[in-house]
């Protein structure tokens, strides 16, 4: 295979990669392990949906079960040992900011072998009361509580980056849009937080689909000279190698001018509990 062919080889590091344990991806541990390695990674991060410790008994359908947290943690500690010399295996969740459940969640996954969180959220307020972030959404107010929800994850200090920050499906005034874009960007200057261009999240570059959306937020993080991590959130392992999705994304961080990394600052989570 090219080597200019190989994502590995263009992107160097994946630290959003997920497990069946969250019921809604494929493929082994291993399986995943070995297209990284075969797709010319250095670093492959495991980044499935986090338990989350919800009071009052609810069960969700898309992420580990809380108890399946000691198995994913220890099983890639194994791997991470055994794979020492091929790859970089670092063990993280994609973890949502919900702040009622947080504190006793985050004390739930320290207990476990963990090197990093990076902050997905897909829902406002929580995932079974909230409004899901996939939802078309014009409503200006929808759109400030997703954003102070991303701020207020920040200010944890817990997560490495947030993942696919464009994520609302807000087709409201883009000139909105960008006001609130720019308090995220603020925060997350003032907290050295980098953010994640998700390969699966830029929607078509140009043409009759040109996404305006993400045209808009990754502009004016470029303006903040916020650092971009490229991801592929992967789901199969195949995914790790999906170039065209990746040079769909690169042509837009390139447009906007975004300062791209491939090795943000990774923050322990367990240094919460010493503040």
């Amino acid at each position: 295979m090219d080597n200019k062919k190989m994502l590995g080889h263009m992107i160097g590091a994946n630290y959003h990669t997920h497990t069946p344990r969250s019921f809604h991806a494929s493929g082994t541990d291993r399986e995943y392990i070995e297209a990284a390695i075969r797709f010319g990674y250095h670093t492959i991060g495991f980044a499935d949906h986090s338990p989350y410790i919800f009071t009052n008994g609810y069960e969700s359908f898309d992420r580990i079960l809380v108890e399946a947290t000691q198995e994913y943690a220890e099983t890639f500690a194994a791997l991470k040992e055994e794979y020492k010399n091929d790859i970089r295996i670092l063990i993280g969740y994609e973890m949502e900011y919900y702040p009622e459940f947080f504190e006793e969640t985050l004390k739930h996954i320290c207990k476990f072998p963990v090197d990093y969180l990076i902050l997905g959220q897909h829902f406002i307020e929580n995932e079974y009361t909230g409004k899901c972030c996939y939802d078309y959404t014009e409503d200006e107010a929808v759109l400030k509580q997703f954003i102070d929800e991303l701020i207020a994850g920040i200010q944890t200090g817990v997560y490495t980056y947030v993942a696919h920050p464009n994520i609302l499906n807000y087709g409201g005034d883009m000139g909105i849009y960008e006001t609130h874009v720019r308090r995220l960007c603020a925060e997350a200057k003032k907290h050295n937080v980098s953010f994640e261009a998700d390969i699966r999240y830029i929607d078509d570059f140009e043409g009759e689909h040109r996404d305006i959306r993400s045209h808009h937020f990754y502009k004016v993080a470029a303006e903040f000279g916020i650092p971009v991590v490229f991801g592929c959130d992967a789901h199969n392992p195949a995914a790790l190698n999906d170039v065209a999705l990746y040079e769909n994304a690169l042509r837009l961080m390139d447009y906007v001018g975004a300062k791209v990394i491939n090795d943000p600052i990774l923050r322990d989570p367990h240094l919460y509990f010493q503040k």
